[in-house]
């Protein structure tokens, strides 16, 4: 059949569109770490520069990517890595922001009315934020997830805070995501939720984080699509978003590591209230009125597909992406 067809042809990694069954696949060798003088030097090194230039080949191809030199006050050992993107933030200067003065936020406090944004590249900016955000820059998912909101009719003071993210980024451009070595492998889902945060519609914003180690390797910041009746709701439908995030981790980490990991993944929150909800199998009369698909949770609890941890409040890693 084509499926026993397909899994006869040569195995490429990047010829792969879907990563379950993990069982189909042969699992991910772990190597030990060589520096590129002695890859270059060694027995295979041949192979190993074959392997460079079809990795290589495959980013340049895509579109996606491009090479950019390491900011000269970053030297880092060999089992760290930085991940940049120097050029999307410079675009600013097509938005006619090269001479902005740099600002140390990517957002603040907003008049409610203003007038109507009329000739501006709202939808260009957005777009080119939503992209950084969600590639190296967490720090501007939650003031662009905010401003994305307001595409069709956005209003000056929507078109001045997309400003003052690309006043922020200037001033940041030499920042990125620091990659360091160690073993660690559990991973650590921090979410987090505000409450009522939303001046126009009353709805909480959920945000949520996923470490690997003190690696920032998933974030999102996304508006709750109902309105919590409470802190507590509001917390368990955030928590919901983020393990949503942690089963899709959680097999692409087991696919890469093999199934011999037995550090449970643990999501982080600061709610007590919203923790004893998830655990407790029972309704009770102030949380009956939650959707029915927000249980999904405490199905996954009941799996053992994670475990639970309270974090203090001012330990929230996830709170950045909630106002």
């Amino acid at each position: 059949n084509q499926e026993q067809q397909v899994s006869n042809q040569p195995y490429n990694l990047r010829d792969r569109q879907n990563i379950n069954p993990p069982a189909r696949y042969p699992s991910m060798m772990v190597a030990q770490q060589v520096t590129d003088e002695q890859a270059v030097s060694g027995e295979e090194a041949e192979h190993w520069k074959e392997a460079m230039k079809e990795e290589y080949e495959a980013l340049i191809n895509n579109g996606m990517w491009e090479l950019t030199e390491l900011p000269s006050a970053n030297k880092t050992p060999l089992d760290n890595r930085w991940v940049f993107r120097k050029k999307l933030a410079a675009d600013g200067l097509q938005f006619k922001m090269e001479e902005c003065k740099p600002v140390a936020t990517p957002g603040e406090k907003m008049i409610t009315e203003s007038k109507p944004a009329v000739g501006v590249p709202y939808r260009e900016a957005i777009g080119s934020l939503i992209y950084l955000s969600v590639a190296t820059r967490p720090d501007i998912s939650y003031s662009v997830s905010f401003l994305s909101q307001f595409l069709e009719k956005p209003q000056d003071h929507h078109w001045q805070g997309v400003k003052r993210i690309l006043r922020y980024l200037k001033g940041t451009m030499k920042h990125g995501l620091h990659f360091g070595g160690g073993q660690c492998t559990q991973l650590r889902v921090y979410s987090d939720a505000d409450y009522a945060g939303d001046q126009t519609d009353r709805r909480s914003t959920s945000g949520f984080v996923a470490l690997l180690g003190n690696c920032a390797v998933a974030w999102g910041s996304r508006k709750q699509k109902s309105v919590a009746l409470s802190t507590t709701e509001s917390e368990f439908v955030a928590a919901c978003h983020s393990v949503k995030e942690l089963v899709w981790l959680r097999n692409l980490w087991d696919e890469l590591r093999g199934k011999d990991n037995k550090k449970l993944p643990v999501v982080l929150m600061d709610n007590q209230s919203a923790i004893k909800l998830i655990q407790n199998p029972e309704f009770h009369k102030r949380s009956k009125h939650i959707d029915v698909q927000y249980f999904f949770i405490r199905e996954k609890f009941y799996d053992k597909l994670f475990s639970l941890e309270y974090v203090e409040t001012s330990e929230q890693v996830a709170d950045i992406f909630t106002k």
